[in-house]
């Protein structure tokens, strides 16, 4: 056995929903088997490796079973005895009733909604009927309009092509979210730039010249260089706003440039 079987499974609670906690308990150990190769060996060692992990009080329910000398050392048997004792104390109808009342929470996903109903529906002793009511559950419990219009469009819809959909779905719509969100955010930069353009514009004041085409120039630069506290006195932008400051200020006295 390697280092990543010592651990094998935690013992059998009995507390609590014993039998809802030795379907989970069983569901482990034959993974358990599998995962360390145990099923590969005969079936007195693997019913050895279960009366080991079941814990103490597991065992001690195991010393009040009976077998025929034909069930002795079976595996199948075995779990099928200890199947029996739990399901006695198992209350069908509440399960049914649990099962039948399941709505997705608000903020729960789509996924963890399913897998919650399909435990359930596994607890309920549906048989043939368990898929398609588990479908019937999600149609009925789910939050999303759109999701369960779409699934009711949907002729015989079968459990696996139910829960495709709903990804499928929620991740269309949130896809368009995200595009949605970039086109916003692009048009609301395109509409700053506009508004910082605007502001300059109006605040430039043009000053007379006497010599206002290529002479001067030391007058000039006096009249740019009054712009520069200006234009800095914007929050943000002030490397943009002082160039176009400086633009326009050419653009209107040196218009042979």
């Amino acid at each position: 056995m390697g280092d990543g079987d010592r651990r094998g499974v935690a013992p059998l609670k009995i507390t609590g929903n014993t039998a809802e906690n030795w379907i989970i308990w069983r569901a482990r150990f034959e993974n358990y088997l599998i995962a360390a190769e145990i099923n590969k060996k005969d079936e007195k060692t693997q019913c050895a490796q279960l009366l080991h992990y079941i814990g103490e009080d597991g065992f001690k329910i195991y010393t009040t079973f009976q077998f025929a000398d034909n069930e002795k050392d079976k595996i199948k048997v075995l779990l099928e005895k200890f199947q029996s004792h739990f399901e006695g104390k198992q209350n069908i109808s509440y399960e049914r009733y649990k099962f039948f009342s399941l709505k997705q929470l608000e903020g729960q996903t789509t996924e963890n909604f399913v897998t919650e109903l399909k435990t359930q529906a596994g607890k309920c002793k549906l048989d043939q009927l368990q898929d398609s009511l588990t479908v019937t559950m999600i149609i009925c419990g789910i939050r999303n309009v759109h999701v369960r219009e779409k699934l009711l469009q949907e002729d015989n819809l079968e459990l696996d092509k139910a829960v495709e959909l709903c990804r499928v779905i929620e991740s269309s719509k949130l896809r368009s979210e995200i595009m949605g969100s970039s086109v916003g955010a692009g048009a609301a930069t395109a509409e700053i730039n506009e508004v910082n353009r605007s502001r300059v514009k109006d605040r430039y004041v043009p000053k007379t010249i006497n010599d206002c085409n290529k002479c001067g120039q030391e007058e000039h630069i006096a009249q740019i260089t009054e712009l520069v506290p200006n234009a800095l006195d914007d929050d943000g932008n002030n490397g943009i706003i002082l160039y176009q400051a400086i633009r326009e200020y050419l653009r209107h006295n040196y218009r042979d440039l």
